[in-house]
Formats: C-alpha cells, sequence, structure tokens
C-alpha cells in the first residue's frame, strides 16, 4: 500500500479500513519516512514497510527470503 494517494484519504487510512473490515494486513511502500508518518503508519499493525526506491533486496528483506 502506498502511503500517499490521489484524494482526501491516505494509504494509512485505507490500511486501517481494510484491516479492520476485512482483517488483511499490509506492506507500506513509501518514500514518506518522517517520525510522525512513521508512527501513524505502525498503528496500523502493518506486516512490514517497503522504502522507495524500490530494490530487490528491500523487497527481499521486507518478505522475509
Amino acid at each position: 500500500m502506498d502511503i500517499r494517494l490521489a484524494g482526501s484519504r491516505d494509504g494509512i487510512d485505507a490500511a486501517d479500513e481494510i484491516r479492520r473490515r476485512l482483517g488483511i494486513a499490509s506492506i507500506f511502500v513509501t518514500a514518506n519516512t518522517d517520525p510522525q508518518t512513521r508512527r501513524r503508519a505502525e498503528a496500523v499493525q502493518p506486516l512490514g514497510f517497503l522504502e522507495e526506491p524500490l530494490t530487490k533486496q528491500r523487497l527481499r528483506l521486507a518478505l522475509g527470503k
């Protein structure tokens, strides 16, 4: 889930609703690593974070492979 989405809601809000309604956790993809954004994102209990720019190594680490 990208933290920045077009429109009035962001990916953190969307991930929170998906988790509450469907029980599905997200992996956040973002270049926004400021502490306030990170705290908000961590509050919705994601599976992990992928920082942009994406690399194969970062993807493998996030997926535990």
